[in-house]
């Protein structure tokens, strides 16, 4: 396994008593070639390679999703369902560039780096029985960087005062934590 000053240097836990994943990922090392063919690989081939299930891929800019409201209420639903039915979705910055490839962003994200998507969910805004009456919701999809740290930064980042908007309830409900975990909503 490769290591520097004794640590694993790709994939490992934050428990020292588990070791599969690094293992997993020593085989698909071996299965592609080497650990160099799977720097800046695909994260589709890789879930298509593990489970032997189909993936989409989906340009956010080529299929306008950022110009109109409608498409993206339409793209959340189907993120939704999909995750709803167990499917596995990641995401992630384009890099044009191989200088650009792990370029960290001035809001925290990581251009190149493949995001898993954790939870999807509608979320009540409102503190109290407005939110019951009122009942406006916030497509919000909650994701995580694998290297476990390096968060988005912007609004609803963990301590951002739009949280202040949704209930102490529901923001138990959702799991949202105020530390450098690498998941973020």
């Amino acid at each position: 396994m490769p290591t520097a000053n004794g640590q694993l240097i790709y994939c490992h836990s934050n428990d020292s008593n588990e070791f599969w994943s690094a293992l997993v990922e020593k085989a698909y090392a071996k299965l592609c070639g080497c650990y160099e063919a799977l720097d800046g690989g695909n994260t589709a081939d890789a879930l298509v390679d593990f489970t032997g299930g189909v993936s989409e891929p989906m340009d956010l800019l080529e299929g306008k999703f950022n110009q109109e409201e409608e498409t993206r209420n339409q793209l959340f639903e189907r993120v939704l369902k999909v995750h709803n039915r167990g499917g596995l979705i990641s995401c992630s910055i384009r890099a044009t560039t191989q200088a650009d490839m792990e370029a960290r962003l001035d809001c925290g994200l990581v251009k190149g780096h493949a995001y898993a998507v954790t939870d999807v969910r509608k979320v009540r805004l409102g503190t109290g029985l407005m939110a019951f009456f009122k009942s406006e919701k916030l497509s919000m999809i909650r994701m995580r960087n694998p290297w476990g740290q390096r968060e988005w930064n912007g609004a609803w980042s963990d301590s951002s005062e739009e949280w202040q908007r949704v209930s102490k309830s529901e923001r138990e409900k959702l799991g949202v934590t105020v530390q450098d975990d690498g998941e973020f909503w």
